[in-house]
């Protein structure tokens, strides 16, 4: 644990003598695009989301949805690549597999179809160090808020 605690400190001050140097790239925040707006594109297939979830404003908190409301979960910056993990029994997926990785300025979109509460992880890999000197292994950037589902 010590040793743990102790590698995360050295960590964040190499990170913060990297940052000094040169500024890195930091997720700033997103605004939310109210539905039908710039940045969700809407097509015959895809139903139109009553609520646009900021990972990056709701991070660590809880959000509450309706069984059979359609939401969507907005691209953070800072990477355009995310792997998005969630327990598959209280959400159906309405993006294509294929765009999970890269979906795109629209985010993600969800329909909720049962009774429960699930925590929704997007993680990337972390900014790429553009230093003449290596810089030390960066943690990825991660965002986890919670979808109560009613």
């Amino acid at each position: 644990m010590r040793q743990t605690i102790l590698f995360s400190l050295i960590t964040v001050i190499l990170c913060q003598a990297c940052s000094a140097q040169q500024p890195l790239n930091v997720p700033t925040l997103n605004a939310t695009v109210a539905p039908g707006s710039v940045g969700m594109e809407e097509t015959a297939d895809m139903p139109t989301p009553s609520m646009i979830i900021d990972p990056m404003k709701q991070r660590g908190e809880v959000v509450t949805v309706l069984v059979g409301d359609v939401f969507a979960v907005s691209l953070p910056q800072g990477s355009s690549r995310w792997k998005v993990d969630y327990a598959g029994s209280v959400f159906q997926l309405l993006t294509l597999a294929e765009n999970m990785e890269e979906p795109g300025p629209q985010g993600w979109l969800f329909r909720a179809i049962a009774v429960g509460q699930t925590d929704i992880r997007l993680t990337a890999p972390a900014a790429e160090c553009n230093q003449p000197q290596p810089c030390p292994p960066a943690p990825p950037i991660s965002y986890v808020f919670t979808v109560d589902v009613k």
